[in-house]
């Protein structure tokens, strides 16, 4: 039997969870969770995307990205408007409040890819992301199968 510390997969969510917490205790002052700052960063690249792209994005669920979607909407950082062309399609606009936090979040994610980073060889990264790609695609034929 695998012990968890042998476990590759266990390794992978400590690592998730704990970039997570980090980028939670940069954007916190700001009002905005890891999350959060994750669909705003998203909609810096292009904004007025809808809101199924953003969730297939993010890979979460319809649910899980509308609810997101909401708490952004209470909070004023997005706009949710239907698509003129079919109802049932909902873009998601940046606000004013929402532009004026893409230094921030910016930042954010680049301080936590340089943290990720620190200490590897350019080599060693591609090397890794190299396998990363490969144990996703492994799992992803599992979940296609």
């Amino acid at each position: 039997m695998m012990c968890m510390n042998d476990s590759i997969g266990y390794d992978i969510k400590r690592l998730h969870l704990l970039t997570r917490q980090m980028l939670d205790r940069i954007l916190i002052p700001y009002g905005l969770t890891q999350a959060q700052g994750e669909i705003l960063y998203h909609l810096f690249q292009q904004d007025g995307q809808t809101q199924a792209s953003l969730g297939k994005a993010l890979k979460v669920s319809a649910p899980t990205i509308n609810r997101m979607i909401d708490v952004l909407v209470e909070k004023g950082f997005v706009l949710r408007k239907g698509d003129k062309s079919d109802a049932r399609r909902k873009q998601i606009y940046l606000t004013p409040k929402g532009r004026k936090f893409k230094e921030e979040v910016t930042t954010a994610q680049q301080q936590a890819e340089e943290t990720l980073r620190k200490g590897f060889t350019r080599n060693e990264i591609v090397q890794l992301k190299d396998y990363i790609d490969r144990m996703y695609n492994n799992v992803s034929k599992v979940m296609r199968a």
